[in-house]
């Protein structure tokens, strides 16, 4: 079972990150934050099926925060890609994106990458907040 999801700013995605680590019997398999200009694309996989209750749970605070979506063919092929055992810097380079972070997240993850952003580029794009 996997959502696919975008959010529009780093906090919201760090919400649903502290989420998932909060809600206990959850079986994560693996989840990819990929950062793009206008926001956030997060993949969690889970290891197996959600009972109804919990997959209903899950899907409600992904709503309040974001949105599903159907990424494009390119960052279809990337998300593959990860999963097929790529490491995240080998699909950067070659897919031209950021992976912010992959397999189990964690909140300092997403900060360190805003950090390392905010000082490269000199700017503090909404998306970023």
């Amino acid at each position: 079972m996997e959502y696919l999801y975008f959010f529009d700013n780093a906090s919201l995605t760090i919400r649903v990150i502290e989420y998932l680590h909060q809600c206990r019997g959850l079986s994560l398999d693996v989840v990819t934050v990929i950062y793009l200009s206008g926001g956030w694309l997060m993949r969690i996989k889970f290891k197996e099926w959600l009972d109804p209750k919990t997959a209903a749970n899950v899907r409600a605070v992904m709503d309040e925060f974001g949105y599903a979506c159907i990424p494009s063919p390119a960052m279809m092929a990337a998300l593959k890609s990860l999963v097929d055992g790529q490491s995240p810097a080998a699909v950067m380079q070659r897919f031209r994106i950021a992976v912010v972070t992959h397999g189990q997240p964690s909140r300092e993850e997403i900060e360190a990458f805003q950090q390392q952003f905010i000082l490269r580029s000199g700017a503090y794009p909404k998306s970023l907040r």
